[in-house]
């Protein structure tokens, strides 16, 4: 299975040169939808959810299942912003049922979450789900996505007040189990790739960093990464594995010097070294991997000395996406001899 880490990366660099998300400013062309009704009473052993999903047009070339993937990340990644109370808990609790997921379980089973208050234990998770067409009457969250006039996506979220404690933490969850038990096994597995990807992201940010906008940037990189997956790549020429080697290395460097220029500009980077080695280990022996990070180590020594050049990094992100698009498509067939 494929690493968080280097999941990351690819969301990362399906997004390098895009613009930022819009947030309204562009009248949407499209869109889809979901509606979250948590109806708690204390006096029982667990609440009552409901999902109903609100078909619109589809959104950013991604087929229905796959919107509605990126539409759960993008109310996950919402909340892991809006509630910082409840974000490491809710990460520490999604993780285990993602990688889950992610290896093919049938279904999204976190452990039990129980919130302790001074007069009570409420149970965040789990719910008992709804059918659709049944009755239930709560607090609602309506979650939508939509793709703008600039090709980009946003999303927002409108709930009804109270109770956020409970209801806050609880929503993303409820989505991710009824939404897994409507994707084939494949999307399943996509979804816990997803939720790990969006996971490490926030797990890896500095205490300090502004989290402003970050739903919707993870949003984009969501969808990128979904619609390349859903592509089917003509057949790619297959390398001995020495000439595999020698073109990952040249990769590797590319890498190294790209993060180096990065860093001289006070960029975000999605290059770090550790994250370059988590891609490179996925098809590569010990020794390898070492050589090819040892390119990478040429390719970021080299920048000492140079001066911020934000378009040529802007170029060189560019370029690097779609050559490490293709360097995938010459990998996928030596993964599977391991």
């Amino acid at each position: 299975m494929i690493r968080a880490p280097v999941l990351l990366l690819l969301l990362l660099l399906a997004l390098l040169a895009a613009p930022a998300a819009a947030r309204g400013e562009s009248a949407a062309v499209s869109g889809i939808g979901v509606e979250i009704t948590m109806a708690y009473d204390w006096r029982l052993p667990r609440g009552v959810a409901q999902v109903r999903w609100i078909a619109g047009e589809p959104v950013f070339g991604l087929p229905e299942s796959r919107a509605r993937i990126a539409l759960a990340a993008f109310l996950y990644a919402r909340i892991l912003v809006v509630h910082g109370e409840a974000r490491d808990a809710l990460i520490r609790r999604t993780a285990p049922a993602a990688r889950a997921l992610a290896e093919g379980a049938a279904r999204f089973a976190p452990a039990d979450w129980m919130l302790q208050t001074d007069a009570l234990s409420m149970p965040v998770y789990p719910w008992s789900l709804a059918e659709s067409d049944e009755a239930v009457s709560g607090r609602t969250y309506r979650v939508s996505l939509a793709e703008s006039s600039r090709q980009t996506l946003y999303g927002r979220l409108k709930r009804d007040e109270g109770l956020e404690r409970l209801l806050l933490p609880a929503a993303p969850l409820i989505l991710f189990t009824a939404l897994a038990e409507r994707l084939s096994a494949a999307e399943r597995i996509l979804l816990g790739r997803v939720i790990t990807a969006v996971n490490q992201h926030y797990a890896d940010l500095a205490p300090a960093t502004s989290l402003v906008g970050s739903d919707h940037r993870l949003l984009n990189m969501v969808a990128a990464y979904l619609r390349e997956r859903d592509r089917t790549p003509a057949a790619a020429p297959r390398l001995s594995r020495a000439a595999f080697v020698i073109r990952s290395g040249d990769i590797a460097r590319r890498m190294g010097r790209l993060h180096g220029r990065e860093m001289l500009c006070g960029l975000k980077s999605s290059l770090a070294r550790d994250k370059v080695a988590g891609l490179f280990e996925n098809y590569m022996t010990g020794d390898q991997q070492r050589a090819t990070l040892r390119r990478y180590g040429e390719g970021l020594d080299g920048v000492a000395g140079e001066a911020c050049d934000k378009a040529g990094v802007h170029t060189a992100r560019v370029a690097l996406a779609d050559d490490l698009r293709a360097w995938l498509d010459l990998a996928r067939p030596l993964r599977k001899e391991w």
